[in-house]
């Protein structure tokens, strides 16, 4: 019980400790960020203009009243509650939103204070700045501890901790997808994108190197067929889109290959309908391999079991080799 006691003490002194800090962070970067508005408004020529400094003495009369205003809004956002470390979009937008009701008190505010003096109100491009410069100060002191643990895994991910060596096939849109996958892995570790021989070679995707592409497959003309198993349903996979798939293309590219477009690409082969109707299977196969090489493909690549059974043996198309994209991609490499 003891031990559960300070436990427990602890873990309280460390969230008051980390709320005030907040507080004292937002304390200054409120002040802050209207003190540098001001700065910026009134610096003209490489000069501070003769007004400046009555402006500053106006805002530095009114600015404990702004702060504290300030502090109890973001109470009532919950912007000390939050559990930083998953920060995300909901969090943002109450970031937005506290700091536009921030924004109309400023400007309420200062209207009814210097009502009577000479100012009369703060130029309107300070309250302009202001809000912007303390919504970015603000969401970055909520949004930095988790990006910090973000990098942190990643660091991690890529040193000892890997055991698997990994070639990403691809550095453009579909490699950095799946990089980012890689990254909440803790035992595979990107060593390299492989990718065009004449489109980003020497460069760098997310700290990979991307090396050449391959020439084995130069001038080779492949159709890719997606069939249902990538592609559906598609709010449930989400791995591409299930109308205009690219996927696959992007890896026959990578590979130094020709990807070949045809209308049956995405088109279901009849599936396990072999069982039971096979000249159903049959007949939607048929029309599967008859598209791909009417349109100029070599080679039809797959990556389900199912399909290749259905797209080999029940399209009665012979003269059309379908392979597993696993099969393409060791050609490519010089295994097989």
């Amino acid at each position: 019980m003891p031990e559960e006691n300070r436990k427990s003490k602890w873990i309280y002194v460390r969230w008051f400790a980390i709320r005030f800090l907040l507080v004292v962070y937002d304390i200054i970067a409120v002040n802050a960020a209207c003190y540098l508005a001001l700065l910026t408004r009134f610096y003209v020529a490489k000069q501070f203009h003769s007004a400046a400094a009555q402006y500053i003495e106006a805002y530095t009369s009114y600015a404990p009243y702004y702060t504290i205003l300030c502090l109890v809004i973001f109470c009532c956002f919950n912007l000390y509650s939050g559990i930083w470390k998953y920060a995300g979009f909901n969090d943002l937008n109450r970031i937005v939103g506290a700091n536009v009701v921030c924004f109309i008190v400023h400007i309420i505010g200062t209207l009814i204070l210097l009502r009577g003096t000479p100012l009369i109100r703060m130029p309107i491009s300070f309250y302009c700045l202001s809000a912007f410069t303390q919504t970015c100060l603000i969401t970055a002191s909520r949004f930095s501890y988790r990006l910090l643990l973000l990098e942190k895994v990643r660091v991690a991910n890529n040193g000892k901790g890997a055991t698997i060596n990994a070639m990403v096939i691809g550095a453009v849109g579909t490699g950095k997808i799946v990089l980012q996958e890689l990254e909440r892995e803790k035992t595979v570790r990107p060593v390299c994108a492989l990718n065009y021989k004449e489109i980003g070679f020497g460069s760098l995707l997310d700290g990979v190197p991307v090396v050449n592409g391959v020439e084995n497959l130069k001038g080779k003309k492949i159709a890719a067929y997606y069939g249902c198993l990538l592609l559906r349903p598609g709010k449930t996979m989400q791995m591409d889109n299930p109308e205009n798939p690219k996927i696959l293309e992007d890896f026959i590219r990578a590979i130094g290959a020709t990807p070949v477009l045809y209308p049956m690409r995405n088109e279901c082969c009849g599936g396990y309908l072999t069982l039971d109707e096979k000249s159903v299977a049959e007949s939607r196969s048929n029309k599967v391999m008859t598209s791909a090489k009417d349109h100029g493909a070599e080679m039809v690549i797959t990556a389900c079991p199912l399909c290749l059974y259905n797209l080999q043996k029940n399209s009665g198309v012979s003269d059309l080799p379908v392979v597993y994209f696993t099969e393409l991609l060791a050609e490519a490499l010089g295994l097989k």
